[in-house]
């Protein structure tokens, strides 16, 4: 009774102390409950008009394909650089080869369900994240002979009504 006593005591001057230094109560909450939970609040926001359905689809279906399968027993206080690159490993394996812009996308969402769990207070910092170069593919530019001629085509133009036909 007297360890028991002791043990609560012990246990109530942590909590307290983990208070007041706005430090989280516990790191025991994994990946997986964080997802959802990240996931419940878009759900909420696609509601309500701030992110689209479509945005919202393909986050589910990340988070279900790749991001939970790989995740789901860690715990978010767990989540580091190194164990980040392996999941970077296994999407830019043989078998999906996922470009570097589809990867930038996985970290992104890894990125955002752990910002939530630092609002919720799970967690104080996130760690730092492997750098993906991606190849930037820019669309070409008009010259300026077929900008001009762009230009004085709406000119031109300016007034009348179009519509759009199928063109099959």
């Amino acid at each position: 009774r007297k360890e028991a006593i002791k043990f609560a005591e012990k246990f109530f001057v942590d909590i307290k102390a983990r208070t007041i230094n706005n430090l989280p109560l516990t790191t025991k909450s994994g990946f997986e409950i964080c997802a959802i939970g990240l996931q419940n609040e878009n759900r909420i926001r696609k509601e309500r008009g701030e992110i689209s359905d479509k945005k919202y689809d393909n986050d589910e279906y990340r988070l279900k394909k790749d991001l939970l399968p790989f995740f789901r027993n860690v715990e978010i206080g767990e989540v580091n650089y190194k164990l980040i690159s392996k999941y970077i490993e296994k999407l830019n394996s043989s078998e999906r080869k996922l470009s570097s812009s589809s990867i930038k996308i996985h970290l992104s969402h890894i990125k955002t369900i752990l910002n939530y769990a630092q609002r919720m207070g799970i967690i104080n910092s996130l760690p730092l994240f492997p750098k993906v170069k991606s190849n930037d593919k820019p669309r070409s530019w008009f010259n300026s002979i077929e900008y001009k001629k762009l230009h004085n085509t709406a000119r031109t133009h300016i007034g009348e009504s179009f519509s759009i036909q199928d063109r099959k």
